[in-house]
């Protein structure tokens, strides 16, 4: 048992019973039981129900063999396929891998090993609620569960009304047959000389298998089986119950759930009844003294066919020709619907909520049970063409190449160009406006969920379930404390995140969130990327956002492709933004990038860079281009150490459904009126600039304006070059030193033997650094200089 894999939609449930077998009528039975009491627990009565921790802790307690799960008609449905799995080779049979890719819902092995059982919601169409093996209930029936999920892809309980009324019509609905049935009619034959007769028919062969009770091969069940015996006995009994009950009971399929009772009658008589209904034709003796030929077998459900069928449904492709596109071909028809591929990312398997990246190479397998499946085939082909055919031979010989390494290797390779599983990256996660969560992908310009679809191609999801009435106090009293009641500022937060949701970058931007410590700028963070998370959100090393001398690290960058909301180490103290890389990532132009030992390529960003520091990052530039960027966010309270809450971070992560709401609220209010940068933003963005200025610094350090006045060109640069070494700032080009001067309005002017700058002249500190050393301590010690002595 792997109850770990049960859902934990049903774990939360109070439906829980235990069971063990006990003989009723005569055969073992699986009986529920209350976990609590140990008793026998009902289907109609939910007292006699438990937690799910209760029934396992009662399996233990009780000595019961496992744990079900009661179905009360509040909206879960439970779809059983009874024998479908070869017991040798645990191969689905077809009816039961159609039912499950249809359903696509959460699939285990029943408690047999030989069945399969599903849970999904939605609501069972109206009809016959079972036929043959297969059979669906919502109400009044219980579950044994064993947690031994079919495989990764079925782990989930979806929706699925509009596939339980798809399956309901292909293996449940029976078309009312407007013949009536024929009236009893007085055969007097020996049940002998039927049974003689019978084994003459046509379809002779099969009614001595079934009367021997060698049904299977021919039936999935034997309830089938009963089924077609007292088909073809209400022909040759001519419709007479007596007769019908009275030759099956000598027949090899005869056992004690004969008389088992279900409700006011027995299986016997219900199914006898069954097979009189739909019996519109019976055998009648002819009268003269010709020898009797047995007539055509009436136009009812028998399986009198089933022998022409089974060969007549080999597939054309059986016969090959054998080779890697033939055991391609085999792949894509089993698993097509679940796979898909490209270059950058390889293999993705449907995980029934997502599009996940095969890094455990489960394609390997997949490919295996793909060619394992083909053996199914073996029989009929044997049939058909003969056991020492050439076909049989080239067949069987082909499967056994296939589970080879390099026959697999191939079948894989050439399945990666296969129509429908092939996809170009650029096709996945292309709707910016989409954002997957636990329960469902919430469309954010409408604010709607939907249920999961695989065409969405969605690689990623938040492991939290979208609730639009969630709330978080927490969160609220958290944000008004850290920005001192500033609802101005909480709102801008609000549709800043609620943007970072999206996979839109049309605001162009990076967030800076500056503060000294203490502030809680890092539990913001910490919290939103832990709400996000699923691959939306990554936290990337700040040197990719910081000027190095080395090369762009692609790899770090590469690993961003598809991220959201990209939150950034802090920087060391004086690094320099890479201003170059910021334009380019903020603006949607594409970066280049390359995963490890792989080859480069360029993809179109849609993160939102938030960056929490202590210390500004250094930016040189003074263009529009590179400060229309920047958000400078100020978290300016410091948290008193009494007030500190060490369990604040768990606390909030409790929240985050609520979190989520804010979010996506927030992403409403951006989509209706934009950021709207508040004051505090702006002022504290200009501020910034204005620190970064390093050359209005040093006019502002080394130089007077003064009318009338002029500074030889030559001696401000180089007073500007000493100032640059002494404070590690960036030194401009003697060019690009003029072109900025005359940018601030300051002009050149020409003696007849030098250049100047008119209206300036160098200020004390300007001069001293002029006339004194290169060392800063040094120039700063020779204020008590006069004018004069330096002159």
């Amino acid at each position: 048992m792997s109850f770990n894999n049960i859902p934990s939609e049903l774990k939360q449930l109070n439906r829980w019973v235990c069971w063990r077998i006990e003989e009723r009528n005569g055969k073992p039975t699986k009986v529920p039981k209350n976990p609590i009491t140990g008793n026998n627990a009902m289907s109609s009565n939910p007292s006699t129900w438990s937690s799910f921790s209760t029934a396992i802790a009662a399996v233990q307690k009780f000595g019961f063999l496992g744990i079900g799960f009661m179905f009360n008609g509040d909206g879960l449905v439970g779809v059983d396929i009874d024998h479908c799995l070869d017991p040798d080779t645990g191969i689905l049979n077809d009816t039961a891998r159609d039912i499950i890719t249809t359903m696509d819902s959460y699939t285990e092995y029943s408690q047999s090993g030989e069945g399969i059982h599903i849970i999904c919601r939605g609501k069972l169409p109206e009809g016959k609620k079972r036929k043959g093996p297969v059979e669906m209930y919502e109400t009044l029936r219980f579950f044994v569960m064993t947690g031994k999920i079919l495989d990764d892809a079925h782990t989930d309980i979806e929706e699925r009304t509009e596939q339980l009324q798809q399956v309901h019509k292909t293996y449940l609905f029976t078309e009312e047959k407007k013949k009536p049935a024929a009236a009893p009619v007085e055969i007097n034959l020996s049940d002998d000389e039927l049974i003689r007769k019978a084994s003459d028919a046509k379809n002779g062969r099969l009614f001595k298998s079934l009367f021997d009770g060698d049904w299977k091969g021919l039936y999935n069940s034997q309830s089938e089986a009963d089924m077609a015996l007292c088909n073809m006995l209400a022909f040759w009994g001519g419709n007479d119950y007596n007769t019908i009950d009275r030759m099956f009971r000598r027949s090899g399929l005869f056992r004690d759930k004969w008389d088992e009772r279900h409700g006011p009658d027995t299986y016997g008589n219900m199914t006898i009844a069954e097979a009189i209904s739909k019996s519109s034709k019976v055998y009648t003796p002819r009268e003269n003294k010709k020898p009797a030929v047995a007539p055509e077998p009436p136009q009812i459900d028998t399986g009198i066919d089933y022998l022409v069928n089974q060969e007549e449904s080999l597939p054309d492709w059986i016969t090959g020709p054998y080779n890697d596109m033939w055991n391609a071909e085999r792949l894509a028809s089993k698993y097509g619907k679940i796979l898909k591929y490209n270059n950058n990312m390889g293999w993705l398997i449907w995980k029934g909520k997502y599009w996940e990246e095969d890094r455990q190479a489960r394609i390997r397998i997949l490919a295996d049970e793909a060619i394992k499946d083909l053996y199914q085939f073996q029989d009929q082909v044997i049939r058909k063409y003969g056991f020492e055919s050439k076909q049989n031979k080239s067949f069987y010989d082909w499967l056994c190449k296939s589970r080879n390494t390099g026959r697999k290797d191939n079948m894989i390779k050439e399945t990666q160009n296969w129509e429908g599983i092939c996809m170009l990256p650029e096709k996945f996660n292309s709707n910016i406006w989409l954002l997957n969560c636990r329960n469902g992908t919430v469309d954010l310009k409408t604010g709607r969920i939907y249920a999961h679809s695989k065409d969405d191609l969605i690689t990623k999801m938040i492991d939290i379930n979208y609730d639009s009435k969630a709330k978080a106090p927490t969160w609220d009293k958290f944000m008004d404390r850290i920005f001192d009641g500033n609802k101005a500022l909480i709102s801008f937060l609000q549709r800043s995140i609620g943007y970072s949701l999206t996979g839109s970058i049309k605001e162009q931007c990076i967030f800076i969130l500056h503060g000294v410590g203490k502030n809680g700028k890092s539990t913001f963070l910490d919290t939103i990327r832990a709400m996000i998370g699923g691959g939306y959100s990554k936290n990337a090393n700040s040197s990719v956002f910081m000027k190095s001398q080395g090369q762009q690290n692609l790899e770090e960058v590469a690993r961003l492709q598809g991220a959201r909301f990209v939150t950034t180490t802090e920087p060391e103290e004086g690094e320099k933004l890479a201003e170059s890389f910021i334009k380019q990532a903020t603006g949607g132009e594409p970066l280049t990038a390359r995963h490890l030992y792989k080859s480069s390529f360029e993809y179109v960003p849609e993160f939102k860079v938030w960056m929490g520091t202590n210390h500004k990052p250094k930016i040189s530039g003074s263009d529009l281009g590179i400060w229309r960027r920047i958000r400078l966010v100020p978290f300016s309270v410091i948290i008193p150490e009494e007030e500190r809450d060490p369990d604040l971070v768990d606390k909030l992560k409790n929240e985050l459904p609520g979190i989520l709401n804010w979010a996506i609220e927030g992403c409403r209010l951006w989509q209706e009126s934009g950021l709207k940068e508040p004051k505090e933003v702006l002022a504290a963005t200009s501020e910034y600039r204005g620190e970064m200025d390093s050359l209005q610094v040093f006019l502002d350090e080394c130089t007077e304006k003064v009318e009338g006045k002029t500074t030889k060109s030559g001696e401000l640069y180089t007073v500007y070059e000493k100032w640059c070494t002494i404070n590690g700032e960036y030194q401009l080009s003697s060019t690009k030193f003029s072109l900025k001067l005359k940018e601030r309005g300051i002009n050149k002017g020409r003696t007849r033997t030098m250049r100047t700058w008119e209206d300036i002249q160098l200020s004390p500190t300007g001069r001293r650094m002029l006339y004194g050393g290169t060392d800063k301590e040094e120039h700063y010690e020779q204020t008590s200089l006069p004018w004069e002595e330096l002159k």
